[in-house]
């Protein structure tokens, strides 16, 4: 998931502010990346997936921070699957809003 600083410093700023103020460095990191969690939410075939947890890492391509999950599909039957990861919501008056790209959609089959 690539972390966009246009759409995610503006939502980190205004819905993750208790996270971001706190003191220890790793409780701010964890408190960060849990926020994160919730306005990055996933969803597979319809239903949220419990106990996601974001890791920071990099996008090695675009030589930009990410956040980094992993999904196990080993259960899933075969066949078409939709996974869908919400964006964080632009700030009202940014030209993101212009986007209206809520989330992204990611079929794929098994």
């Amino acid at each position: 998931m690539p972390y966009q600083p246009g759409r995610d410093n503006g939502a980190l700023q205004r819905d993750c502010a208790p996270a971001l103020a706190l003191a220890e460095a790793n409780a701010r990191a964890e408190g960060t990346l849990a926020c994160l969690t919730r306005l990055h939410a996933v969803s597979l075939d319809g239903q949220p997936i419990a106990d996601l947890r974001y890791e920071s890492g990099s996008d090695a391509r675009a030589g930009r921070p990410a956040l980094v999950t992993m999904i196990d599909l080993r259960a899933l039957a075969p066949g078409r699957h939709e996974l869908r990861v919400m964006r964080s919501p632009a700030m009202p008056d940014s030209a993101q809003r212009r986007d209206r790209t809520n989330e992204y959609v990611i079929p794929f089959w098994r």
